[in-house]
């Protein structure tokens, strides 16, 4: 932990080769594919290594990873649900789905607005 702290890359490549399958494993549980769960990861890492002040006991580390991983899993899975649910809003079945370029552009547009000031209720 020490080396770190004190920006040392070596030692963040080796907590990321220790940890990153487990917490892989743990956000594929949650996320629908290998991508989405990768793309999980890296963003578990970079919120430990913003908040590595912030870990009292550097044993607890493992721990600590793991409770940022499932707080990480489960605002994304949050996230995945929302934009679902805003898209069947915008295109419910049996309505006019949009078909042309533009139109499809236009609603994506909307519905991402929407999931924005959702997710920043």
């Amino acid at each position: 932990m020490q080396r770190i702290a004190q920006g040392d890359e070596t030692a963040v490549s080796e907590l990321y080769d220790r940890f990153g399958g487990l917490v892989f494993r743990g956000a594929r549980q949650l996320l629908p594919s290998d991508a989405e769960a990768e793309d999980a990861v890296q963003e578990v890492f970079l919120r430990a290594w913003s908040a590595l002040s912030q870990l009292q006991r550097r044993d607890r580390f493992a721990p600590w990873l793991a409770q940022i991983a499932r707080n990480t899993g489960r605002t994304w899975s949050q996230r995945r649900r929302l934009r679902s649910n805003t898209e069947r809003c915008f295109h419910p079945q049996g309505a006019d789905s949009p078909t042309t370029p533009h139109e499809l552009t236009e609603a994506r547009q909307s519905a991402d607005l929407v999931h924005e000031a959702l997710c920043h209720l």
